[in-house]
């Protein structure tokens, strides 16, 4: 695997959508490549700092029941 692809790579592994056939081939790259082990790093360290920060979002009160009522009322197009 090419440095470019690995990165490229990186949020769907991140994420868990990477396949199995896929990962291997990733990790094994992780694993000899020093500069996407830094880089790998980084978007590790950002993306558990934004899971936790989203964790601790909660939408305003009544928000859902806002949205529920512009949709059925037309406000809102379905589709979108």
């Amino acid at each position: 695997m090419k440095c470019k692809e690995f990165r490229d790579l990186i949020s769907e592994f991140l994420d868990g959508e990477m396949v199995i056939s896929i990962r291997d081939e990733f990790l094994i790259h992780l694993l000899s490549c020093e500069e996407c082990k830094k880089e790998f790093s980084v978007y590790l360290k950002e993306n558990i700092m934004l899971r936790k920060f989203l964790q601790d979002v909660d939408p305003p009160s009544g928000m859902l029941l806002s949205v529920i009522n512009m949709i059925t009322k037309g406000k809102i197009n379905k589709e979108e």
